[in-house]
């Protein structure tokens, strides 16, 4: 759809492929897990995305989402095997990784690409927010994590940037395993 707002909240399991377009909001509920096969999911939109529910691939299929306005994750990504993840913000808008959310792959890459900020509300070494044995890249024109809610990751290389717009745009990771 281009004009209205596409909201999920039926469990969708077994799925080959999924993929969202519109040029308004995506969000789903919480007590609508998604499980997508090799084809994974691909999700862009115009306005916010909000996910409140688990989303998982197997086979490798990757999961990517792009949005205009804020993505919030408050449920779990997790993408198998060697499937990719990919967040992105196009606007000036923020990706939050909250209430203990993860984002998963075995050991493919993760992208976290913010126009804004890079944040949770998780404290540090309570979650692990990005977890792969792959390649972990981290870009926000402001801030990535602060001080007391550091985005924690377990990546086996870790890459990220801030192009510092505004005063006290930092990087506030922790790796949590590995070097």
């Amino acid at each position: 759809t281009t004009t209205g707002d596409i909201a999920l909240n039926q469990a969708a399991s077994n799925l080959s492929t999924l993929t969202v377009t519109s040029g308004r909001n995506f969000s789903t509920a919480a007590s609508a897990p998604i499980s997508v096969g090799s084809g994974g999911m691909s999700v862009t939109v115009g306005g916010t995305a909000t996910t409140n529910s688990t989303i998982t691939t197997s086979s490798s299929g990757s999961v990517t989402v792009v949005s205009g306005g804020a993505l919030t994750l408050n449920g779990n990504v997790a993408a198998n095997g060697s499937g990719d993840v990919a967040l992105k913000t196009t606007g000036i808008s923020d990706v939050s990784l909250l209430n203990g959310a993860t984002v998963s792959s075995t050991s493919g890459n993760l992208q976290v690409i913010s126009g804004q900020s890079i944040l949770t509300n998780t404290a540090t070494n309570t979650t692990t927010e990005l977890s792969t044995s792959g390649t972990l890249l981290l870009d926000a024109q402001k801030s990535i994590g602060v001080t007391a809610n550091r985005i924690d990751t377990d990546a086996g290389t870790v890459a990220a940037v801030s192009a510092g717009v505004a005063a006290g745009s930092d990087i506030f990771i922790n790796q949590v395993n590995g070097a």
